[in-house]
């Protein structure tokens, strides 16, 4: 937990979130979040989807990509 709290800061305290449109990177589904993290930067939080045996969906993996946004 102590990696989601320093890696993924702005994921695990947001200030704010809004679900994009999903879409298909690196051949898997993946829903793009756009975060306000709690330091009032901005990033695109990507969550790669990988559908199960049981055909559940489940993350396969999530990657921060900083953008120019900031909130107030």
């Amino acid at each position: 937990m102590a990696m989601v709290r320093t890696g993924f800061e702005p994921v695990y305290r947001p200030r704010s979130y809004l679900f994009e449109e999903p879409i298909v990177a690196d051949g898997l589904p993946a829903q793009p979040v756009r975060v306000i993290g709690p330091d009032g930067r901005g990033v695109i939080a990507l969550y790669r989807m990988e559908q199960q045996p049981d055909r559940s969906w489940r993350i396969a993996g999530v990657t921060l990509h900083p953008i120019a946004e900031r909130g107030i």
